[in-house]
Parts: C-alpha cells; sequence; structure tokens
C-alpha cells in the first residue's frame, strides 16, 4: 500500500481560519505563512487617498 504524500504548507481554508490572538498581520506564501511589517506612514497615506477618491466617485449602493 502506497504512503501518502507528505503535506506541504497550510490551505487557504486553514489560513483564512487561522487566529494566533495577536495584531500581527500574516500573508499566505506557497503553502506557509509569513509575518508582515506594519505599513509605513507613506504607505497608509496613499491608501487613504485612494479610498477618498474612490469614495467620492461611488454612486449608492456601492461604496470603497
Amino acid at each position: 500500500m502506497a504512503e501518502p504524500a507528505p503535506r506541504h504548507g497550510m490551505t487557504v481554508g486553514e489560513f483564512l481560519a487561522y487566529d494566533d490572538g495577536t495584531d500581527v498581520r500574516y500573508e499566505l506564501v506557497g503553502g506557509e505563512m509569513i509575518a508582515m511589517n506594519p505599513p509605513a506612514e507613506p504607505h497608509v497615506r496613499i491608501t487613504s487617498n485612494l479610498f477618498e477618491a474612490l469614495s467620492r466617485r461611488l454612486t449608492r449602493p456601492c461604496r470603497a
């Protein structure tokens, strides 16, 4: 009888269900969880500007 193939990494479902109880953000790369750096101030500013620009242009019921 053949042995089952070894399991490598985490599935998307497992990743989405994972909660380590901290505010650390992770991304899933090739089945491995990678901790992400906190967003830098310029990134936060760009994200806020994009959100605001999209919000002004969308009409209900759409929203950014």
